[in-house]
């Protein structure tokens, strides 16, 4: 027999590990307490629970496990499974797993001769927590890991913490979502309603910061360039007939990012600003693609209205005054170029006729060939007053046509205009809107540790 099997059967002859290792029943059993964070393994914003890997450390004296090293060949150090002698019934308070213990591997500890117990143990907790996403993607989290006995009082079982860095983070592995600001261990004293005296905890508070960068990337830069896309929506031809279609797949897409956005975060009331911003540019491209309709039936009111004319309220303030604004006016019709095509002059004239669709006549210098009319008309009255009064019809026909044109032009220019003041406005809006996402970022100060 060796000397550490026979130190065991001289430690464990007759012990009882259920039984809590002090003199004297009224006395305190003292525990120092302490856990490096090796690594935070996962944040699940959804269920709001922190998993995180751990060192646990714990150390308290049991009197029934003293011997005299040099009886026992000068061994001070025994290392034995921890099945074997009594140990607190530390959890964590607010733990989500369905296990309580979170260890990982079979458990051993180290026995100094003076009756130090020693246990240190590898372990994987996940916390419950409680996650503030107003801010996401650049929120900061502050979760707790609340330990403590969870039958023995602190009449019984006194908890402290440990001297030397109680809250351990040196052997800390960087996360690459999330960076360590800091972590601390508080000792607080709590008395609940099930049981008589208090109830001594340790409370590790970890300050976690997200890196950004993922979600700039993957959701917000390309939900800006989609946005960005309604300026196009202002710039196509009313003639091109996907003004609308293009607004409404705009609208679509971001819709979809909204769904992924749902996917990640819990759900609860508050909206994040991520989320804001994302409702603000979809208000943007709804608004575009209403706007949009409304200057397309501008664009056709001079055909579906009954050839409506222009108001002159409208023609001065959006063909001259505004288009003028814009930098539009080499764009525009003029009142000269207006009046001469609404009112030419005789000899000046020249109409486009289309006979039965299929080929033009153009009439010049009509006052001419009316003269010539005239100069026939001795020889023959009764056919010279048929081909004049045709001839006069037509000439009123093709002036009607030509205002008819003219009233559809303009209507089509104030639609032109008023596109291009939507389009300047619609780029600052984004720009604001694309701005405040940033601008409301909070900003934090301070060093971090990983």
């Amino acid at each position: 027999m060796n000397e550490e099997t026979r130190l065991e059967d001289h430690l464990f002859t007759g012990y009882n590990p259920n039984a809590r290792p002090v003199q004297n029943v009224s006395d305190v059993l003292v525990m120092k307490f302490g856990m490096a964070l090796r690594q935070i393994v996962q944040v699940n914003e959804v269920d709001q629970v922190l998993v995180t890997s751990v060192w646990m450390r714990q150390y308290w004296t049991d009197t029934n496990l003293l011997w005299n090293a040099s009886e026992f060949s000068g061994i001070d150090v025994l290392t034995t499974p921890t099945k074997k002698h009594w140990i607190p019934d530390i959890v964590l308070y607010n733990n989500a797993d369905e296990k309580f213990g979170g260890m990982l591997g079979n458990p051993l500890s180290m026995i100094y001769s003076n009756g130090l117990v020693v246990y240190m143990y590898p372990a994987m907790f996940k916390t419950s927590c409680t996650l503030d996403i107003r801010f996401f993607p650049f929120d900061q989290q502050n979760c707790f890991m609340k330990f403590g006995s969870w039958a023995y009082s602190g009449v019984h079982l006194d908890l402290t913490l440990r001297e030397l860095t109680p809250a351990d983070t040196s052997n800390f592995v960087l996360n690459s979502e999330w960076v360590l600001v800091k972590m601390t261990a508080t000792r607080h004293e709590v008395r609940y309603g099930c049981c008589p005296g208090f109830f001594p905890d340790i409370t590790f508070e970890i300050t976690i910061r997200r890196r950004p960068e993922f979600y700039i990337f993957n959701m917000i830069f390309p939900c800006a360039m989609i946005t960005a896309m309604t300026f196009f929506q202002f710039y196509l031809p009313c003639d091109s007939g996907e003004k609308v279609s293009l607004g409404i797949t705009i609208l679509l897409s971001l819709i979809v990012f909204l769904l992924l956005l749902a996917e990640t975060l819990p759900a609860t009331e508050d909206i994040p600003l991520i989320g804001e911003y994302f409702a603000g540019t979809m208000v943007l491209v709804t608004i575009s693609t209403i706007v949009t309709c409304i200057v397309l039936n501008i664009h056709h009111r001079g055909i579906h209205d009954n050839h409506k004319s222009l108001p002159h309220w409208a023609r001065r303030f959006f063909l001259h005054g505004l288009a003028k604004v814009l930098c539009m006016h080499k764009d525009i019709t003029s009142d000269n170029e207006h009046n001469a095509k609404i009112h030419p002059h005789d000899s000046d004239l020249h109409l486009n006729v289309d006979v039965e669709g299929r080929s033009l006549y153009r009439l010049k210098s009509l006052n001419s060939t009316m003269k010539t009319v005239m100069a026939m008309k001795n020889n023959s009255d009764e056919i010279m007053n048929k081909m004049l009064e045709q001839l006069m019809e037509l000439n009123e026909d093709c002036k009607q046509k030509n205002k008819e044109a003219e009233g559809r032009s303009e209507w089509q220019q104030v639609a032109m205009v008023i596109d291009r003041l939507l389009l300047y406005i619609f780029v600052v809006a984004t720009i604001m809107v694309n701005m405040v996402i940033f601008l409301c970022r909070p900003s934090y100060s301070g060093e971090i540790i990983g």
